[in-house]
């Protein structure tokens, strides 16, 4: 009888250590994500987040590379974000709604070309006039966004808000273009959005 009593007694400790290792979630508090949007304007943007709690730090950088006979782009960006989520995450994941700053630094030298209509075809194309152009642009705001979990590891981020922007033109031959608000040259107040996948680990 006492031996019956030993097994049993082990069979609900050895059920119950069970138990709880299967409640145990993997907390996981980086994620990696790539931005969708700024692929439609010639640059490859990542992004990487740190969660503490209910609150994160956000680091995006990005590339702005294109080349064509009109035009030539070559330049970089940074941001910072500091995320505080309204609506709570869960232990194993991101999702949430959040609201917080941020601050962006960007350059880009653009080169654009103006050929010559009345070149003899089929000789190239004369190049007429070449103008450059070289934005730095800093500034930043406020956005909101919702994070939405397609996966266990995977997530879906979408943002959007605005700010200021200021921006210069550092070039001896301006082309006096690309003022608009969604160009590079543009200074005031602007909107801002982002889509983007994500990647937890």
């Amino acid at each position: 009888m006492k031996k019956i009593f030993i097994i049993i007694i082990s069979l609900i400790i050895s059920s119950s250590l069970f138990a709880q290792e299967e409640n145990i979630v993997t907390k996981r508090n980086n994620e990696f994500r790539i931005s969708f949007f700024q692929f439609f304007m010639s640059t490859f943007r990542i992004s990487y987040e740190r969660m503490f709690s209910n609150s994160s730090i956000v680091i995006n950088g990005g590339l702005t590379l294109k080349e064509n006979p009109d035009e030539e782009k070559l330049g970089g960006q940074g941001e910072l974000q500091l995320r505080f989520y309204a609506v709570p995450a869960k232990e194993s994941s991101f999702e949430g709604v959040y609201t917080g700053p941020y601050l962006f630094y960007q350059y880009i030298d653009i080169t654009s070309y103006d050929y010559d209509d009345n070149y003899p075809f089929p000789m190239p194309a004369i190049i007429k006039e070449e103008k450059r152009d070289f934005f730095t642009s800093m500034g930043g705001g406020i956005i909101i966004g919702i994070k939405i979990a397609a996966a266990e590891r995977v997530t879906f981020d979408f943002n959007f808000g605005g700010g200021v922007r200021y921006t210069e033109n550092s070039s001896n031959n301006p082309s006096n273009n690309y003022r608009d608000i969604f160009q590079p040259g543009y200074t005031g107040v602007c909107p801002k959005a982002n889509f983007s996948l994500g990647l937890k680990f």
